[in-house]
């Protein structure tokens, strides 16, 4: 499906870009010079047909001469000669503006407007960077700073996007697990807590409250190296929450290349017409160059 990814594929061809700004400069330049070539033209043309009447009137004097004149006959065939391509140089319409330059002209037009509405239309996200640029920034801001927000804000984006999927259900079963996981160990320190305060009061002897220090010692290094797992490595919940953040910026990125579908229509159109004034062009002129060379 055609979204604002393809737009933006044709809005980032410099060439087209440049070129269309400088015809816009140049064509109507030379449309506004236009008239001083056509009076140019006009004034030559003139002055051929000047010189065309008075080579007529040599000519049908010539003709009204004996064969055995003055004038020999290669004399005459010359005349008859100069006559017939003095004619051929002569204008038979009036000097038009070329088309192909007014092609291109409206060509340009079509592209700046359309360079105009993506600017305007496309959201920025799209506009800015590539899918894969969005989801690399988002991963590495994740990367940079875990935080369980980001994965809250990602579970929201996907269940909005209606995108609540097999990811999502294993996260969030994931979860649910270690956090059952983590009351089981937070119990077990406040047990092994507890059992150490009452043999304290019970004065119990010296190798049964060591015994017990070091047990709820070690009940809290289990739940701190719980805690501590997944932070500074790429532990496997690590590695499922990136993936969801993943998910959720590729879904995002795609979701906002969909919008504004009038502006990106009319985009598109304009576009289209541009390049379709230039394609016509480049085969008109590349069949005139063809002719020319005798290829056709």
């Amino acid at each position: 499906m055609v979204d604002w990814r393809v737009v933006r594929g044709i809005s980032r061809l410099h060439i087209l870009n440049r070129t269309s700004i400088l015809l816009i400069v140049v064509v109507p330049i030379l449309a506004s010079l236009w008239p001083v070539v056509q009076h140019s033209l006009a004034w030559y043309d003139g002055s051929l047909a000047t010189i065309e009447s008075r080579l007529n009137s040599v000519v049908a004097s010539v003709r009204s001469l004996p064969a055995e004149g003055a004038i020999s006959v290669a004399a005459r065939r010359d005349l008859l000669e100069l006559r017939k391509r003095l004619s051929m140089l002569r204008l038979r319409s009036e000097a038009r503006f070329p088309s192909s330059l007014a092609s291109l002209f409206f060509a340009s037009l079509c592209v700046l407007f359309g360079q105009a509405a993506f600017q305007l239309g496309c959201p920025d996200t799209v506009k800015d960077v590539r899918i894969d640029e969005f989801t690399r920034d988002r991963k590495r801001e994740y990367a940079e700073a875990p935080s369980s927000t980001a994965v809250d804000n990602a579970i929201r984006h996907l269940s909005d996007l209606g995108k609540h999927d097999n990811l999502v259900r294993e996260h969030l079963e994931a979860e649910a697990r270690a956090r059952e996981e983590a009351a089981e160990l937070l119990q077990r320190v406040a047990d092994a807590e507890l059992n150490f305060e009452h043999l304290e009061q019970q004065k119990a002897g010296e190798g049964r409250l060591r015994d017990a220090a070091e047990d709820a010692r070690l009940r809290r290094d289990e739940y701190r190296r719980f805690l501590e797992r997944d932070r500074g490595d790429r532990g496997p919940d690590f590695r499922r929450r990136m993936a969801l953040v993943e998910r959720s910026a590729r879904l995002q990125y795609l979701n906002e290349a969909q919008g504004a579908r009038v502006a990106m229509l009319i985009c598109i159109l304009l576009y289209l017409g541009g390049l379709s004034l230039l394609g016509a062009v480049l085969v008109h002129q590349s069949a005139t160059i063809a002719r020319v060379a005798g290829w056709l």
